[in-house]
């Protein structure tokens, strides 16, 4: 859509060759960005068919979407109320900022959906990039973890109580009872 009014609104009659060869890399540019982003939330979030329709499946991919990009005051903002109460804002952040420096999430596959009222339990597979070599894992390595993530619905929407650890992730862990 954005591309189409792009393309419109751009008098191609009036381009001599030389400003349309300018633009030409300009709009192949935007065409690659604009498909990478198209797909991106797709490629990094694998979902079973029975559970594409969820609502909760959209905030579970969000939420881990925004922690491959480092984005701590989204993921802080898709925690629990009680986990905000208990978690400062800027405490959060540099946790996280720290805990995720030798690791890259690359996509997680969401494989179940369990309802109980109020709560899902989300069973995830989560590959992780090592960004930093050490004596146990070498640099560039796959590693993959799978574990249930916690969600809680109140009236504006899902929020995540247990985000799974995966062994580096401590703040990722529940902190506080959602009763």
């Amino acid at each position: 859509m954005t591309i189409w009014i792009i393309l419109t609104s751009l008098d191609l009659a009036s381009f001599d060759g030389k400003k349309w060869k300018q633009s030409v890399p300009c709009l192949v540019a935007l065409l690659a960005l604009v498909s990478t982003a198209c797909s991106s939330t797709e490629e990094f979030c694998d979902v079973a068919s029975a559970f594409r329709q969820e609502t909760i499946v959209k905030s579970v991919c969000d939420y881990y979407q925004y922690e491959n990009s480092s984005s701590w005051d989204k993921t802080y903002d898709m925690r629990t109320a009680a986990f905000r109460r208990l978690v400062p804002v800027a405490k959060y952040v540099k946790q996280m900022t720290n805990d995720s420096k030798n690791w890259k999430l690359e996509r997680i596959q969401i494989v179940d959906v369990q309802f109980r009222g109020n709560k899902a339990d989300v069973d995830t597979i989560f590959f992780e990039r090592r960004i930093l070599e050490d004596e146990r894992i070498p640099k560039g390595a796959i590693m993959k973890f799978r574990g249930n993530s916690i969600w809680i619905k109140n009236e504006s929407g899902w929020f995540c109580y247990d985000c799974v650890t995966r062994a580096h992730f401590a703040l990722n862990a529940p902190l506080a009872s959602e009763d």
